[in-house]
């Protein structure tokens, strides 16, 4: 059963609002390397060759299986103690927030690292492309599904 802990003082509000806020910017920051990866492969390699379509299903089937593995790791935190105070109790919330977005990002980007190897194998941008664009969307659906306040409350 969860415990009302009250409205918010601004203090902590705006404590969250700002670990939110960093927590946000390094989530930006991995969703936009994945475009930039894009842009440095196909001024690299070129768009010569489209990969097969095995090759595509292959690399939304790695894409689609790093996004279940994310849902099945989830969001699992160790409890807060009961006896924790409401600004430990956010303190933890936010680090275990934290931590666990950080491991689900690293698994949904594997598959575009792979998908850019592939596409240095082949020598075509097109591999990373077609992989990467599965990661992205899986990358921002993770990044704007989880990140606010109301996660943390």
């Amino acid at each position: 059963m969860r415990r009302y802990l009250g409205p918010m003082s601004a203090d902590r509000e705006s404590f969250v609002r700002t670990r939110l806020q960093s927590l946000r910017i390094i989530a930006g920051s991995l969703i936009g390397a994945l475009v930039i990866f894009a842009v440095v492969a196909v001024v690299v390699l070129g768009l010569e060759e489209y990969p097969s379509p095995v090759t595509a299903a292959a690399l939304f089937a790695i894409n689609v299986a790093a996004f279940i593995v994310v849902e099945v790791v989830g969001y699992r935190t160790p409890a807060v103690p009961r006896d924790a105070d409401e600004d430990t109790a956010v303190r933890v919330g936010l680090d275990a927030l934290q931590q666990t977005t950080i491991t689900r990002f690293a698994i949904i980007e594997a598959p575009a690292l792979l998908s850019l190897a592939w596409a240095f194998t082949t020598g075509s941008a097109w591999a990373y492309l077609v992989g990467g664009f599965w990661a992205l969307l899986a990358m921002a659906f993770a990044q704007f599904a989880f990140s606010s306040p109301n996660t943390i409350a």
